[in-house]
């Protein structure tokens, strides 16, 4: 994609009438595209069709030829079809790439303009019906780190290639099946059959909760069926779990979820719970900032 405007189309912005139309490409992470126009009517532009759409409220567009990060707040309403509320808040959209260009919508063969290229939307939040992000420039990425740093804690995530652990063994070493026995709300839940021998501690804490499919016979809602989330918190004496997010649907008694034990990524756990402190991807002895900056005192 280019910048670079077609004389036809920068003549037409030059006149005092115009018909314009902006149009925005979402690319979701896992491939799933969606488009829309800020037009009354549809608008069918290199074969895909922008949806018509009049609850989307973009702020200033600020871009700037330095290295700060270029960005833009959009405000819409949940009034499409193709964007459903649950998918937010699974976060689907998180850091999807997004294209925002205009068009004569007069005559599209005049080409388009573009605002945005390559874009990525932030975390969403959604409020009264709508839903709130932040749109930022790809020098977001010149602020991330890239490379390994040093750190206290594991930098690796307990189950990848740099840890070694393995998650899915046929013995369940590192996880188990289980159903919701009381429903407190979208984010808590107990399950009776999950309560531990005392002194096991919260295995769970930071693990992952993917909630099953029914299959044939089986007589739970999956309502939730292939979300997952983050545990945040898991008391082993009664069986009680918190997620760290609400699901998108309420979950129901007899819902049927795997679940993985959390690694707090300390050396002590690694070693003691996983048995695994070969691949540990830490440095717990390097003296920390109050060590560093400590002044000397004489003695």
């Amino acid at each position: 994609m280019s910048k670079t405007i077609g004389n036809d189309l920068k003549n037409h912005l030059a006149e005092d009438l115009t018909t314009v139309a902006t149009c925005w490409r979402i690319a979701r992470v896992d491939g799933v595209e969606f488009f829309f126009t800020d037009h009354d009517v549809d608008l069918t532009i290199d074969d895909d069709v922008y949806e018509a759409s009049s609850g989307m409220m973009p702020s200033a567009l600020s871009q700037n030829k330095t290295l700060a990060v270029d960005n833009m707040e959009v405000v819409a309403f949940l009034e499409s079809l193709k964007i459903d509320e649950a998918d937010l808040v699974a976060g689907l959209f998180d850091y999807a790439q997004v294209d925002i260009f205009v068009v004569n919508y007069a005559d599209l063969t005049m080409g388009v303009l573009y605002l945005v290229m390559t874009w990525k939307l932030g975390a969403v939040e959604i409020r009264d019906n709508t839903f709130r992000g932040e749109i930022r420039g790809i020098t977001q990425q010149l602020s991330q780190n890239i490379v390994d740093i040093y750190s206290p804690d594991c930098r690796a995530d307990l189950g990848d290639s740099s840890c070694g652990v393995d998650l899915v063994d046929s013995a369940e070493t590192f996880w188990t099946t289980g159903a919701v026995t009381v429903a407190t709300d979208r984010r808590n839940f107990t399950d009776a059959g999950q309560i531990q021998a005392s002194g096991v501690g919260d295995i769970y804490q930071f693990g992952k909760l993917v909630w099953m499919e029914p299959s044939s016979g089986d007589s739970f809602t999956g309502n939730n069926a292939l979300f997952e989330m983050e545990i945040k918190k898991f008391d082993p004496d009664t069986g009680e779990f918190e997620l760290f997010e609400s699901m998108p649907y309420a979950i129901e008694v007899g819902d049927e979820y795997t679940i993985t034990q959390g690694c707090d990524k300390s050396k002590a756990t690694c070693r003691d719970r996983f048995n695994n402190v070969v691949n540990f991807r830490g440095e717990p002895f390097i003296p920390g900032f109050d060590r560093i900056l400590d002044v000397a005192t004489s003695r």
